[in-house]
Parts: C-alpha cells; structure tokens; sequence
C-alpha cells in the first residue's frame, strides 16, 4: 500500500520508527575549531549520524538562507540522519541575498559571480568578500577532515579525496532560499549525488530573465545531469515567486522531463516519480510565513507529537528514486509480465515484444527515468521506448551470433547504452547506434555470466561477472581490467544473476533467480555481501528469462 501524504499514518510511522530516531549522534562545531583561517560566519556547524540505521555512505550538507544557521533547520537534518545519511549542516557566508545583490541592475552574469565566489573563495564580483579559507568548499572540506580526525571510525573520511578534497559525487547537497540557489550552482559546477533547492531561484525582475547560470546550462560545466535536480516550494511563497519557479526555473534544470509539478497535500508518495514539488497548506500559525514553513525548524507544521507534516516530503526528495521491480520474459512465445512490485501476484503489465529465442533487456533508452523493454537477437539490438507491444524504436547491429548482451548508463548521462560480452570481453558503446566499442576489456571468465550496475552509487554503471559454477559475485568499481573491487558468495550453482536498485538508495546490489521443475523465485539483497536475501518471493514460471527496472508505474 503507498502512503498517502495524510496525518493519521505519519502519526502510525513516527510511533513505528521512534526507536532508530533515538539513536541520533548530533554535534555543533564551530567553523574555526575545523580551520583557524575562517573568520565570518563563526555560529556552528551541524554535523549527524544515526548509527542505527544502515549507513547510504552519502553526505547530506544543507545550506541555510539568507541570514540563517544550521541551528535553524535541524528537522530537515535529522531526517536525512534517519534516512541513513551523514549530515552537515554547513554554515557559511550568507548575510546578503543574492537576489538582492543583483537586484539593482540587469547584468545576468552577476548571480552566477556572487553564487561562485561564495562557493570556492575566487574573487569574481566586489559585491561579496569571501576569500578561500570563507568559502562553502573549504568549509566543508574541513569539517569533514574534523569529523573524520574526532570519528575515525565513523566512516567520515570517505567523503573526502586523497589530496583532501571533497568528494562531490558522494555528496547530496539541499538548501533554503540562497542555500538553495547555492545548492543549484553546485550542482551546475560539481558532479553530485543528488540538488535539492527548497524555495530557491535567480530572477532579475528588471529583464524578466533568470540568471546566466540557470538559463543556460551550456555554458556551465553541467556537472550534474538532469534526472538529479529536485525542488520544493510553497505556492504562496511570499520571497520567491513560485509560478517563475516552477514554470522557469525548474524546466531550465530539466526538471520538467522527470514529471510534472505534484501538490504533496494530497497525493501519493511518491508523487508520480516527479522531481517538482508544491504545497498549499495554510500557515500553522499567524506569525509565520510561507517561505520557511516547507522548511525551517519553527515554522514549518507538526503532527501532535511533533513530527514534521513535512517529513515524508523531504525523505522522498532525499531517496525519492524509484525502486527497481522485476518482470519476466517467456522465450517460448516472446510475452513479457512485469511486476511493479517486489512480490508474488499476477503481472501489472503484460505485452507481447519479441519472438522465441530473443534475449531479452531493459534500460532507459531515451533518458525519461523508465526502464523499457529491449531484445538482443543474433548480433541486433531491437529497443523499445515504452512496455507496449509494436515494432522497435531502435534497431541496430552491435556484436555478432553468440554474444551475451549487457546494458548500463556506461558514462553517466542518464541514459543506459548497449553493451555484448565475448568470452569475458566486455565490448561496451556509449550510444544506441551500430558502431565501434567505447569501451574494450578482458574482466572475469569466459563462462562466467555478466553483470552490470551502479554499485559504488556515483551515477556510473560499472561491470560486474557471476560465477554460475559456485555462486560467486566479482563486482568491478570502474570499467576497465583489474581485481574485483567487491567479491563475495551468493545464490548457487544454476543461479541466474539479477540486478536493480530494490530498495531506492541509488545503489545497484545484487539478486538471484532461481528456477527449477516447479517454481521461479526472487532472492534479492540489500547490500553487495553475503547474506540471507532481503527479500524472497515467487514470480513467473520455469524457462521464463528475468528482467528488472523501473516500469514507470
């Protein structure tokens, strides 16, 4: 059942998971116990870990607003602890608004200037002074390496580089109003986990225009693509116009592509997969206001038990990928049954695509965040945009008679390209189309069965080879010859490998399909180890082919 966006049953999951929340580590550090130089902006940083739950081995860092500290938006912080999330709550130079510094004049490129001189400390503008000891990176660079010298086990180095830099893939960056603009010119500038802007947005009133750096994502890095741009916003947000944002501002993201803009008040988590989200509940008292009630720590609606209304809100934008499902192909007469759910129970969606004898496949083939269907027949790829029955979309010739087929997002565009292994040569293309591989390299063994994901969560798909002889798992970090990064046992000898993001972690980990004479089943796990399967269940019949992804339901 999904969780309507309704008291009563976040009343029922507070009451549920009280105890994890219980187990928070919190700390307040000040910026200059983390680094001498700095020398604004002294009021503490927030730094969290909930060791009760699984680590996502993930930095959550919230930028406040204009004027705000970290000490203003604890809610949001712990939430993210909750979720499984290293957190810092980072204060940083903020006393003026960016949209008021630039404000004044019709210069398009000033946003961008004052957002990036705040970001790393290079003087661009003399609207703001922020030197690189000042800056967002050496802030947070620092307190991470502070946080990592008081915790050495608490898993804080990993977020930073060998040369001591932060490691921004690793990172998903949110915040309020500035904080959230400044989350967005991260997301321009650096390859991060995930943006999410709360109420965020650079409007020159004066041309009618947004800033440089959000209208024209060309001319920036681009660092982060699309599919990792998420915003929310009240719709009578009194600061920041909420029909420019979500009517400009969001599109020049791309945001519009992952869905349209969803009323959290009454809709379904969650919330048709879209990245753009709104609010329309009325202030919870008269001295507030709609700009930080979606967010700050005062302002924002509480359950009777002090819950934020708001909580399953910020945890869908924190996790809010969809899950992967499974399905099954049946060679014998080329139907596909996909299942929008990791149970046993009767296909949501069944087509017919393929003829027998097709090795069947699943990506997202045009970048719209829904897996698809595909077949790999005798050395051709026929693809289709959508879980219907009719003629490809996309047919082409890649790698010959006898060849495994294997599909990934091989460079991080967010859209997955085909792939044919040989006799333990994986023959890798970065695009839909015949051609020469990208990609050339010898990993595992000839018999070995291949096996592809996003196992280290940076937004790459990487190989992987089962070993069907003795249940092993030999899971590479990069595409390229080596050692296995991660080996470990499971499932047996006959086992067919599965792979998908089960639970909405951006982590790919591992499954098995097991068939014998009277039954399919599903083992799925958690986690890239040995273990016990997180999840078990019966789907489809003997001779059927596995396939998983998301469906787009």
């Amino acid at each position: 059942m999904r969780l309507r966006f309704c008291v009563p049953i976040l009343f029922a999951v507070a009451m549920l998971t009280g105890t994890a929340f219980g187990q928070r580590v919190s700390l307040n550090v000040p910026p200059r116990d983390t680094d001498s130089q700095i020398s604004t902006n002294l009021e503490a940083h927030y730094c969290e870990l909930n060791p009760a739950v699984p680590p996502k081995n993930r930095l959550f860092v919230f930028l406040p607003g204009t004027g705000g500290t970290p000490a203003v938006y604890k809610l949001v912080c712990d939430a993210a602890a909750d979720q499984g999330f290293h957190v810092v709550g980072l204060n940083y130079p903020n006393d003026e608004a960016v949209n008021a510094l630039c404000a004044g004049g019709t210069d398009l490129d000033c946003y961008g200037n004052v957002r990036l001189e705040t970001l790393d400390g290079t003087d661009r503008t003399s609207l703001v002074d922020v030197n690189r000891p000042n800056s967002i990176e050496n802030r947070l660079q620092k307190v991470i390496a502070y946080l990592n010298g008081r915790f050495p086990n608490g898993g804080w180095g990993q977020f930073l580089e060998a040369d001591g830099s932060v490691k921004w893939p690793l990172v998903v960056v949110a915040g309020h109003s500035q904080g959230g603009g400044h989350a967005g010119i991260i997301g321009r500038y650096r390859p991060v986990a995930r943006v999410i802007m709360y109420a965020a947005l650079d409007f020159n009133a004066r041309t009618g225009r947004l800033a440089n750096w959000i209208a024209f994502p060309q001319n920036t890095p681009n660092a982060t693509p699309p599919d990792r741009f998420w915003g929310f916003i009240h719709q009578r947000d009194e600061l920041v116009n909420p029909t420019l944002t979500t009517t400009l501002g969001w599109p020049a993201y791309g945001m519009n592509a992952f869905g349209p803009v969803v009323n959290v008040d009454s809709a379904f988590v969650p919330f048709s997969n879209t990245h753009s989200l709104t609010s329309n509940l009325d202030l919870p008292d008269a001295s507030g206001n709609f700009h930080g009630m979606i967010v700050v720590d005062v302002r924002t609606p509480k359950l009777g038990d002090g819950t934020p209304v708001y909580k399953p809100v910020w945890d869908y934008l924190l996790t809010g990928k969809p899950a992967s499902t499974v399905g099954a192909f049946r060679p014998a007469k080329g139907f596909t049954y996909l299942r929008n759910s990791n149970t046993p129970g009767f296909a949501d969606r069944e087509f017919f695509y393929g003829t027998a004898g097709d090795i069947p496949v699943a990506g997202d083939w045009d970048g719209d965040g829904k897996d698809s269907i595909g077949i790999y027949r005798n050395g051709t790829f026929y693809l289709r945009n959508s879980n219907t029955a009719g003629f490809a979309d996309l047919q082409f010739p890649y790698g010959a008679p006898g060849d495994l087929p294997i599909v990934g997002d091989w460079n991080g565009d967010g859209v997955d390209t085909v792939g044919v292994v040989r006799n333990g040569r994986f023959l890798l293309r970065n695009a839909n189309s015949a051609g020469p591989a990208d990609l050339d390299f010898f990993y595992g063994t000839a018999t070995d069965l291949p096996i592809a994901g996003d196992w280290d969560g940076n937004g790459t798909d990487t190989v992987g080879a089962f070993r069907p002889s003795n249940g092993f798992v030999y899971l590479r970090y990069s595409n390229t010859e080596g050692f296995a990064d991660v080996e470990f046992f499971y499932g047996q000898a006959g086992d067919r490998p599965v792979v998908g993001d089960w639970n909405g972690d951006e982590v790919d980990t591992i499954g098995i399909y097991r068939a014998d004479a009277v039954a399919a089943t599903f083992f799925i796990r958690n986690s890239n180890s040995s273990g016990f399967a997180d999840t078990s269940f019966s789907y489809g019949t003997p001779g059927d082919l596995p396939v998983t992804g998301f469906w787009g339901s």
